[in-house]
């Protein structure tokens, strides 16, 4: 998702993906660094879905990069396909 960073939301606790986001963001985890958080959802008539909320990072009591998110932010945005899948060899 463009603008966002990874989160697997039943754990608070930044991926590889999160950091490949952070990176292809031009960014580098900061305590306190407030982002917009993303998984990958379906709307309940089965289309693909962006679960988003808001949220900042912090380092929990191991060292690990973690996130805090505002419960009172999610929300789901539209998935578009990848315009690449549509494109014909010629």
């Amino acid at each position: 998702m463009q603008g966002g960073v990874y989160l697997y939301f039943s754990n608070p606790h930044l991926t590889a993906g999160s950091f490949d986001d952070l990176r292809r963001l031009g960014m580098k985890p900061e305590v306190g660094l407030r982002l917009t958080f993303y998984d990958y959802d379906a709307d309940d008539d089965g289309r693909p879905v962006y679960l988003c909320a808001d949220g900042r990072l912090y380092l929990d009591g191991q060292g690990s990069w973690s996130a805090d998110i505002d419960e009172g932010t999610f929300r789901t945005l539209p998935r578009e396909r990848d315009s690449r899948a549509s494109e014909t060899s010629v």
